[in-house]
């Protein structure tokens, strides 16, 4: 399966190279990439993503916060003679603030790709763009690759345009 593809020319050119992982499931996507590569998918059995929970402080009971930190006790950072004592001091206090507050802060939903610019144009100019991809590569024709790249484009400003706005409008906020 190609991995570079532009509208005269088709071709395997990506190598992935690891040092002691076994890589599994290697494969080329053909779906549109926004690029002249198509996107490489392996799976490494070795890593194991996770997350942190996010916490949302807006909706937080601060004064039961502060309750559970005045029950905590502290006395076991009274008598700090070395700077080992003094770390291990600060971790416990650490520790002690953090459990106080995951029970005083309730844990929120994180919306995946909640990118603020991002807008209905938007997501119709992808759908185009990929539907150009896909036509493109099929038929082979120069005009379905102009189409493409056209529409691609077209999107990549639109991109770049909302960005911009998006930012001018977080910083006129902060005024």
């Amino acid at each position: 399966v190609p991995t570079f593809v532009i509208r005269n020319r088709e071709e395997v050119l990506d190598v992935t190279l690891t040092w002691g992982l076994s890589v599994t499931d290697w494969r080329v996507d053909r779906r549109c990439s926004f690029s002249d590569h198509r996107y490489l998918r392996f799976a490494l059995p070795c890593c194991q993503l996770y997350s942190l929970p996010k916490y949302n402080v807006r909706k937080a009971d601060w004064s039961f916060f502060q309750e559970e930190l005045s029950k905590t006790d502290f006395s076991m950072c009274e008598n700090v003679h070395t700077t080992e004592h003094l770390d291990k001091a600060a971790e416990l206090i650490q520790g002690k603030i953090y459990e106080c507050f995951t029970k005083c802060c309730p844990v929120t939903q994180v919306r995946r790709n909640a990118t603020p610019w991002w807008t209905p144009e938007l997501s119709d100019l992808k759908k185009q763009v990929q539907n150009a991809y896909k036509k493109a590569c099929k038929s082979k024709s120069v005009l379905d690759w102009d189409t493409h790249k056209a529409l691609s484009n077209q999107f990549k400003h639109a991109i770049r345009r909302e960005k911009r706005r998006s930012w001018r409008t977080f910083c006129s906020e902060l005024k």
